[in-house]
């Protein structure tokens, strides 16, 4: 039996650059080209990558505040990080030194808190080939796998220096969006289930008018009953007969 698909380990040379990261001010040093180009290589369709997390040694719900602490301890480990993006940087493809290098883009996501504020601060994520994002500002989910690089020191606008943890990965797409097929697919299910309701509507809008409308038809006069007739029926059929055959005469 085959084993399941995983993310692609770290080589020797890797680990190497990653023990010799330091933590502190934001830099571009080897072991943040070589992440880079070590998460480039992963499955870039999203089933693949999902198969590949699955059968990989993710962390999903990091301490950061240990990791803070002791990041040496935990570079270069796989993690997903799910939050509310709250600003997307792009950047020069590969920081603008390498031409074929792929295009990146420095994302800050407030995780899922969930009660934990261990988890109340931002992470910055360094997205190698990102989503193209609307233009608009609203908020939105985003879900980054990767690898944990080191801890960064920026500061803010308020002129307050703060440290976030940052990994390098991909973005994660939970189901690939709907192309042609799809989308004339949704469109005939959607005609299928609301044909019935605007005929049904239709049907219900007609049918008021039509019992007006035969409301409002005069009444014949032969179906209204007569008192100047004679009280014996033969004699009243007599009458009728006359009436007829005057009328048949002056047609």
């Amino acid at each position: 039996m085959a084993a399941p698909p995983t993310l692609p380990p770290l080589d020797a040379e890797d680990q190497v650059a990653l023990a010799a990261a330091s933590d502190g001010v934001d830099r571009r040093e080897e072991a943040w080209h070589r992440l880079v180009r070590h998460v480039a290589a992963w499955p870039t369709d999203p089933a693949l990558l999902r198969s590949a997390m699955d059968g990989s040694a993710i962390v999903r719900r990091p301490d950061w505040a240990a990791w803070l602490l002791d990041p040496d301890l935990h570079r270069g480990s796989l993690v997903v990080v799910a939050g509310r993006l709250e600003q997307a940087t792009p950047m020069p493809s590969g920081g603008g030194e390498v031409p074929a290098s792929p295009r990146i883009a420095e994302w800050f996501i407030r995780p899922e808190a969930e009660g934990d504020p261990q988890t109340s601060g931002a992470i910055q994520a360094w997205v190698v080939e990102p989503p193209d994002l609307p233009p608009d500002r609203t908020p939105r989910r985003v879900e980054v796998v990767g690898r944990f690089l080191r801890v960064t020191e920026l500061e803010g606008r308020d002129g307050i220096a703060r440290r976030f943890p940052t990994i390098v990965g991909v973005a994660r797409t939970a189901e690939p969006p709907a192309g042609p097929g799809g989308t004339a697919a949704i469109l005939l299910v959607l005609i299928l289930v609301m044909t019935p309701i605007f005929l049904w509507l239709l049907r219900r809008r007609r049918t008021p008018s039509r019992i007006a409308a035969t409301s409002a038809e005069p009444i014949a006069d032969e179906a209204s009953p007569r008192s100047d007739l004679p009280a014996d029926p033969a004699e009243a059929l007599g009458v009728l007969e006359q009436e007829s055959r005057r009328r048949q005469g002056t047609r």
